[in-house]
């Protein structure tokens, strides 16, 4: 990226959030509600346990390829049964808070 780039970028990641919020919080406070349960339930509550899956299953398949891979991915101690837990929780949340979010519209 150029320092024009750098700079367009910069300046868009400050004033369309300004613009939005000074349209008023009927606007405002909902996008505010939805860019915090979303993208944050999906960053740090769905994405660390498929990844740790991922990295799993490319463990085992190392392994099968024979006696002298080197692989001792064990991404968590208990195994598949809480990264399953942990997914099927986070798939909750997303669940209720796109029910809440749905209801809410519908409301309004």
């Amino acid at each position: 990226c150029s320092l024009d780039d750098k700079t367009i970028s910069s300046v868009a990641s400050v004033v369309l959030p300004a613009l939005l919020a000074c349209a008023g919080p009927q606007l405002y406070v909902p996008l505010l509600a939805f860019a915090g349960a979303f993208p944050t339930m999906l960053l740090y509550g769905l994405m660390p346990p498929l990844a740790a899956l991922a990295l799993r299953r490319s463990g085992l398949q190392e392994r099968r390829r024979g006696p002298n891979a080197v692989t001792t991915a064990r991404p968590v101690a208990l195994g598949v049964p809480i990264l399953r837990l942990v997914i099927g929780i986070s798939i909750g949340f997303l669940g209720v808070n796109s029910f809440l979010a749905v209801a809410g519209a519908l409301q309004r």
